[in-house]
């Protein structure tokens, strides 16, 4: 009886020890995705980059980015080569009032592709988001509620600073 109890101890410790390392881990690599993402965000003003990755034979991935903005688009049609990536320096950057500007977020679905407009600072949120959940306090204050609120408003404050301005 003690040795199953024992058992049980271990086993639940051995749970929790994992399931920290997997926080860790999952909260770790959202970062370097944030980290990544800002970086690609802020070379996108001066830098127009593209790559395509073939998933598939018939299935690949196509990746352009430029002017704080990025299209991805999932395309079903055969392709020769397994990856490629260019990169063209912006002479005229787009202003921020244009009205053929890519919105921050718009989707578009035909029969042979799927097609998703996006802004860098979005993608750069959720990966923020993600690697900050798992660190949350379990328990809920109205102080907590305050410093989220502040950091919240901060954030978004800048993202449309930056949005408008370039």
């Amino acid at each position: 009886m003690h040795l199953r109890r024992l058992g049980n101890w271990l086993n639940k410790r051995a749970m929790q020890s994992l399931l920290g390392y997997l926080r860790i881990g999952f909260s770790a690599s959202c970062g370097i995705v944030c980290l990544l993402m800002i970086v690609w965000w802020v070379r996108s003003y001066t830098w127009a980059d593209g790559f395509h990755v073939k998933l598939l034979p018939t299935e690949y991935v196509q990746v352009h980015a430029g002017d704080g903005r990025m299209c991805i688009w999932f395309e079903h049609k055969p392709i020769n080569k397994w990856c490629s990536w260019h990169a063209d320096l912006i002479t005229e950057p787009t202003p921020p009032d244009d009205e053929n500007r890519i919105p921050w977020l718009d989707v578009y679905s035909w029969p042979t592709m799927t097609r998703v407009y996006t802004a860098h600072w979005l993608l750069t949120v959720v990966a923020g988001a993600l690697a900050v959940i798992p660190w949350c306090p379990r328990k809920f204050t109205l102080r907590g509620l305050f410093v989220v609120m502040t950091v919240l408003a901060t954030v978004v404050g800048v993202i449309v600073w930056v949005d408008k301005t370039f």
